[in-house]
């Protein structure tokens, strides 16, 4: 390698005057614009996007929800200020209108009129969904515009699920303040089913004593109403007749026993008399006739002493007949009333009454009590199942109601695993970067320096010393190239997993990316060699698949990413710097040995053949 700095080697041309030195400089640092500049343009991403200009519209009113205002367009507003994730300027409608068509914001987020009214529908009866407005100009940038449609996704979700998470709580707070009063409905469905238990057990004596009641009615209206059945039928005036002529009948023989008895009265007094004198003589034969004249005073019938008492049950028997005459001979008497009802066929209908009436109050009760049964048993299942319903009821704290809305207005969250998940954007994109800028470094220091050098090849040096004396100065100027973009991106924030590695494998990407460019210059000549180096790099660099998915542009793709040269350089630099590692770096490492030699040995067949001067080579169709 030293051969670089050889007499008359094309190294030391460059060494020599302001210009070249000033050349080989701008060689060495050109690559820096593939590498580094483009790292470091979007290293971080969080970085890039808080100056991204976002104009923000709130025209929400607010609403009330369950008896609470919910300002749901302020508090969107100022979470996403207070996020810092993107420049943010609440401006009104019609400024944020003119700012994204003239680029002024990159697109605008519009909390339209109804936003809180709309959350607050599902309680309102008509629910529907609240709408958040983003607003693009693709014209303007399109990149910026799949940033705030990403960006959209993002806040959207994350506005659903904490406005989401403020109405569930709003809800569950609700629900909470009702506990108390299903344990007080409960409380009273018990004591309704206490009553209606007792309720049961009256309507059911109640049932009983209706039967007994019923029971006695018919044992008191049966006989009578056979008594009645059996009876005669005797008109109450032709009663009332008869008491009056029993009536008149007492008073005539009253009267007419009324002399007799005074008669009687006075013969008996005379034979008292008689009697006594009779045996105030103390004659037996006297006292023997007051003893005759005794018994016939006893055959009177007269009591001794005066006839007042004959005459007084006279009287009584009179008067008695003529109160009778008078009950019996008046319509409106108790007794004329008694004996109308008996005669005159009312009481036997008024007795069935009595006892239908009696029957259908029986049959009832016995209906209630059946239908208190049921009500009783229906009121006890209630209150076991408002006691189960009860029981089931939660009971939770603030913290509780805020998981539980929280779990409600977002039930799924997302667990990422990524490997390696540290990673920034600019750090992915480190292994194809490099390998673009250290291959465009490679057809700038060929451009500086001849392919094969003609002095080896002439003094008859071999082939493959000629190819090795010509590449000396060339890896020079590539190893400066790949320590300096080293260096600047670590200054960037690249942190390799093997740092040494790192650069020794860049070292050997710049050797194979020589041996690609000089055998391409050794084939076809410097001029041409320049346009297919660059339109080699161009289709190399995509289907290396460090930028874009080969997956997504066929099957066909993938078997010519397989058999890329620029792959194997991507894959290594990935697994040293972001770690890893495996058997594809050291496949990898084969394949950068593999490709390198086959190049130095097309190179040096070139080398050989270019011994011979031919016309071609004096006089070369393409000129630069």
């Amino acid at each position: 390698m030293f051969a670089a700095l050889a007499p008359g080697g094309d190294f030391k041309r460059y060494l020599r005057g302001r210009l070249p030195r000033t050349v080989l400089v701008l060689t060495i640092v050109i690559p820096l614009l593939y590498g580094a500049l483009a790292l470091s343009a979007v290293w971080d991403p969080k970085d890039v996007t808080q100056n991204v200009s976002v104009a923000v519209v709130n025209l929400d009113e607010g609403a009330t929800m369950m008896g609470k205002k919910l300002d749901a367009g302020s508090q969107v507003t100022q979470a996403l200020i207070d996020s810092h994730q993107l420049d943010m300027h609440v401006v009104s409608d019609e400024e944020a209108r003119e700012g994204v068509i003239s680029g002024k914001y990159y697109f605008s987020i519009t909390i339209p009129e109804g936003f809180s009214k709309a959350l607050a529908s599902p309680v309102s009866g008509n629910a529907h969904q609240a709408k958040m407005v983003f607003a693009y100009n693709a014209a303007n940038n399109y990149l910026m515009t799949m940033v705030g449609q990403a960006a959209a996704q993002q806040i959207v979700t994350t506005v659903s699920t904490t406005i989401g998470t403020q109405t569930f709580d709003v809800a569950l707070q609700e629900v909470s303040q009702l506990e108390p009063k299903v344990k007080e409905a409960a409380a009273g469905i018990n004591e309704l089913n206490d009553g209606m238990q007792q309720a049961h057990q009256g309507a059911g004596q109640l049932a009983g004593a209706l039967n007994q009641v019923n029971d006695a009615v018919t044992r008191l209206t049966t006989p009578l109403e056979d008594a009645l059945a059996k009876a005669p039928t005797v008109s109450p005036d032709k009663l009332g007749a008869a008491a009056n002529q029993l009536s008149t009948d007492a008073a005539t023989l009253s009267k007419a026993l009324d002399a007799p008895v005074q008669a009687q009265s006075q013969a008996a007094q005379i034979l008292g008399a008689t009697i006594a004198q009779l045996r105030a003589s103390g004659d037996p034969v006297q006292s023997r006739l007051a003893d005759s004249l005794e018994q016939a005073r006893g055959l009177l019938g007269v009591p001794q002493g005066d006839s007042s008492s004959t005459k007084t049950t006279l009287a009584r028997v009179r008067d008695n007949s003529a109160l009778i005459a008078g009950q019996l001979g008046d319509p409106h008497s108790q007794v004329r009333s008694v004996m109308t009802m008996l005669t005159d066929g009312g009481l036997p209908g008024d007795i069935d009454k009595v006892q239908s009436a009696t029957d259908q109050l029986a049959t009832g009760a016995t209906q209630l009590d059946d239908g208190m049964g049921q009500l009783a048993d229906g009121t006890e299942k209630l209150a076991g199942t408002v006691d189960q319903a009860v029981k089931l009821l939660p009971s939770w704290d603030k913290e509780q109601m805020e998981a539980i809305a929280k779990s409600l207005a977002d039930p799924v969250t997302m667990k990422s695993d990524t490997m390696h998940g540290d990673i920034t954007l600019g750090q992915s994109l480190v292994a194809p970067l490099f390998a673009l800028a250290l291959f465009m470094g490679a057809i700038l220091a060929w451009m500086l320096f001849s392919a094969l050098q003609k002095r080896p090849v002439t003094f008859g040096v071999s082939a493959f010393r000629s190819v090795l004396a010509s590449c000396a100065p060339v890896f020079w100027v590539g190893a400066a190239q790949a320590l300096l973009l080293y260096l600047v991106v670590i200054a960037i924030g690249l942190r390799p997993q093997y740092w040494v590695g790192t650069f020794l494998f860049m070292l050997l990407m710049v050797v194979m990316f020589q041996s690609i460019v000089q055998m391409i210059y050794a084939v076809v000549g410097a001029g041409v060699g320049r346009v297919v180096s660059l339109g080699l790099l161009a289709i190399l660099f995509v289907l290396a698949g460090g930028l874009l998915p080969l997956r997504l542009l066929g099957q066909d793709i993938e078997v010519l990413h397989i058999l890329d040269p620029m792959t194997y350089p991507v894959i290594g630099l990935q697994q040293l710097t972001m770690g890893g590692v495996d058997h594809r770096l050291w496949i990898s490492i084969g394949v950068i040995v593999g490709v390198t030699i086959v190049c130095w040995a097309i190179s040096s067949w070139m080398a050989r053949r270019n011994r011979h001067f031919t016309i071609f080579r004096l006089y070369p169709p393409v000129r630069v």
